[in-house]
């Protein structure tokens, strides 16, 4: 009864995000830049075709400034910026981000190989898009009007293929500037198409329909068939090797950084990947430091205003503001004045809970872990009595299909910042296990919000230690596991599991209370987050709901016990900080803020930080 109370619990109090600071219409950077009024109107040119080396033709459209008065093309030069983008409009009236050509771009959208009417068979954002990319940037540099400075952006599978085009442009390019949204490097498999190894709604949902949105084009349909047939069936595709590592790997945050094109990566905390963003965010700042990428940044470490990072409590492909968008390029691409070039914390978050940005510049910002122990219905920082839990694979409203651990309210409040950890001795009766975790932050009246989670396969949890972060002290800050093939365990015998919850920055109000919550299937997509307005987004959501061929064979009938107490430690190991540890950074609403999925103004609530 108390498992169903709980899950009552949580499913039901998912405490929306509201802000609350004013539209005075001010933007990033401190020196006053404004979009101003739109100078130009727009003339779209559609059917054009850019031919390949390989005889591929993309289809592209292009949207020149006109002349607000005679409606004829605009007098001058423009910078010229690109969706390389895989979607085709259903809505041919207008091109997307025609407010960018009124505020002085050439717009250009184009079609890679295998979507929309462009010919080929699709890749998926791999190297080859990339390679394409830089024959796109050299088309665009010499359009009609063109300048020969180009910028690359998008949002989610535009923001992957312009990321793959930042790779293979060389030195000296005219691609100039990247605004990569709802996107990341390195992470692509292990948190979008699978959480972790387990296959996510996004898998089960994304290619019956992807041909479609591609404009139903047969080099799109050929590439899902396959890619969801070897997936499903366990091949390559379903494991973190060679398929994946040539589709976003972090490796390529050397080569962005070396080509010097500037990165903005925009994601939210509620998205497919910001892991990918985070991690990518990182990488560049090391690799400008001259650290290995895979680390984790140091204290005190310079940091370049070439790569920045904004991160809001927003899911996949919203919260974005076009205003934004216009003064990033007009940095870099006009050289205008905004101040954005010059900050010296281009990490900008978003802290859920007490519903404020903070901006920092390395990530993580916690030397040193908390550790909290698990005991019977108890998360706490003191001692637990020996024992055993059991947890059983199944549905959490079965017998022992969840455990939940409630800590004491926490008096001063805490902040949490970075990847939490979870260390599970533990032991299964098959070759297997699956245990999903989820924390959560509990009112004293009981709301719950969702913190973070995380998930762990036994067959994938071997960790690299390459890319795994640990704290001073050895404990793992985010643990990386390797995915990249199943070693089945040695039923009944006990050993130590290491899981990463998603990063978050997370303030817990005082007298508030820490709930963990474990079980082997998902709690629903309900529990997905606080998307205001936005219910559980359909399959957009990285969450386990399904198991490929070998996974059918292996987790079905489990029975794991976890041990806690001193000779076997279970424990949440938690990137804590004192509460108010960060300065407030003035955020507000801007008049140009929209869905970057339609031409429409979106106002339904999102702020952004002004303090850069």
């Amino acid at each position: 009864m108390r498992k169903l109370m709980l899950l009552a619990f949580i499913m039901a109090y998912i405490i929306p995000c509201k802000a609350t600071q004013p539209n005075t219409d001010r933007y990033p950077g401190g020196k006053g830049w404004q979009p101003g009024a739109k100078q130009y109107g727009y003339e779209i040119l559609r059917d054009i075709f850019i031919q390949l080396d390989d005889s591929i033709r993309l289809e592209a459209e292009v949207a020149y400034p006109t002349d607000t008065l005679t409606g004829s093309k605009a007098n001058g030069k423009f910078p010229v910026l690109v969706e390389f983008t895989p979607y085709k409009r259903a809505d041919q009236e207008r091109l997307r981000h025609t407010y960018l050509v009124e505020h002085g771009y050439i717009v250009a959208q184009v079609h890679p190989r295998g979507s929309g009417s462009s010919t080929g068979v699709l890749e998926q954002f791999t190297s080859r898009d990339g390679l394409d990319g830089v024959k796109v940037v050299e088309w665009a540099s010499h359009l009609d009007g063109s300048n020969g400075k180009v910028g690359f952006f998008g949002s989610s599978y535009p923001a992957a293929l312009a990321l793959a085009t930042a790779a293979k442009v060389g030195k000296n390019s005219p691609l100039k500037a990247v605004l990569a949204a709802s996107i990341g490097l390195g992470a692509q498999y292990r948190q979008a198409w699978t959480n972790n190894g387990l296959p996510t709604f996004l898998m089960m949902g994304y290619g019956s329909h992807a041909a479609e949105v591609m404009g139903g084009n047969k080099g799109a349909e050929t590439y899902f068939k396959e890619f969801e047939r070897s997936f499903w069936a366990g091949e390559t595709p379903a494991y973190d090797g060679e398929y994946w590592e040539d589709r976003l790997p972090l490796s390529w945050a050397k080569d962005i950084v070396d080509n010097g094109i500037p990165v903005l990566s925009w994601g939210g905390w509620q998205d497919l990947n910001e892991t990918g963003a985070l991690r990518g965010y990182v990488a560049f700042q090391n690799e400008v430091a001259g650290r290995d990428i895979y680390l984790p940044m140091e204290e005190g470490q310079k940091t370049s205003p070439c790569y920045q990072q904004i991160m809001g409590d927003w899911g996949h492909a919203i919260g974005m503001d076009i205003g934004v968008y216009l003064e990033w390029f007009d940095t870099w691409l006009k050289g205008s004045d905004t101040g954005l070039a010059e900050t010296d914390t281009p990490l900008h978050l978003f802290e859920v809970g007490t519903q404020r940005w903070v901006n920092l510049s390395v990530f993580p910002s916690v030397k040193r872990y908390v550790t909290w122990k698990l005991g019977n219905e108890v998360i706490t920082q003191g001692d637990v009595p020996k024992g055993e839990i059991k947890l059983a694979w199944g549905k959490p409203t079965e017998h022992n299909g969840m455990v939940v651990f409630d800590s004491e309210p926490i008096t001063e409040g805490l902040i949490i910042s970075g990847s939490a950890s979870l260390q599970l001795y533990a032991k299964s009766s098959n070759t297997n296990m699956e245990i999903l975790a989820r924390l959560y932050d509990v009112t004293s009246d009981n709301h719950v919000t969702q913190i973070s989670k995380g998930a762990m396969l036994g067959s994938m949890s071997k960790l690299n230690e390459l890319m795994s972060w640990r704290d001073e002290n050895g404990v793992s800050r985010w643990p990386w596991p390797c995915l990249d093939r199943d070693i089945y365990l040695i039923p009944d015998s006990v050993q130590l599991f290491e899981m990463a919850l998603k990063p978050i920055q997370y303030g817990l109000q005082p007298g508030h209370r820490l709930r963990l919550v474990l079980s082997t299937q998902s709690l629903g997509p309900v529990t997905e987050g606080r998307m205001p307005s936005e219910g559980n987004r359909g399959f957009l959501i990285a969450e386990p709901g399904e198991l490929t061929a070998p996974q059918k064979a292996t987790l079905p009938g489990g029975c794991y016990t976890l041990f806690v107490g001193a000779d076997n430690p279970t424990s949440l190991s938690i990137p804590q900080l004192p509460y108010n540890h960060f300065s407030t950074v003035e955020a507000q609403h801007n008049s140009t803020s929209w869905n970057e999925s339609t031409r429409d103004f979106d106002r339904t609530g999102y702020t952004i930080p002004i303090d850069w």
